[in-house]
């Protein structure tokens, strides 16, 4: 009798281990598939708003090349002090307000 109850313990032990091992073996590749999803969809949107940063960015350097008095506050403000660039910041701020 107590062969058996030693024997059932220890069947009951090596079920529950096994059940326990598969248990957490599929736990951890669920969360291996959740975080690579997760992943890849950072990394889609860090390209999409790249994308977007890229096209703003030229759009707003055509739109300062063609103006010549953008390009000429530019190239003041090379050689101006803290007080003449907010000055400049303002009259360029200025001209892109009238655009839009």
């Amino acid at each position: 009798m107590k062969n058996l109850k030693i024997t059932l313990f220890i069947i009951f032990i090596a079920i529950f281990s096994t059940v326990y091992l598969f248990n957490t073996l599929y736990k951890n590749k669920q969360i291996s598939i959740e975080l690579n999803n997760s992943i890849n969809n950072l990394k889609l949107h860090y390209n999409i708003t790249s994308y977007y940063n890229k096209k703003n960015a030229d759009s707003l350097i055509l739109a300062i090349s063609r103006k010549k008095e953008i390009l000429e506050l530019l190239t003041k403000s090379l050689d101006a002090n803290e007080e003449e660039k907010k000055i400049i910041r303002a009259k360029i701020y200025k001209i892109f307000k009238k655009k839009v």
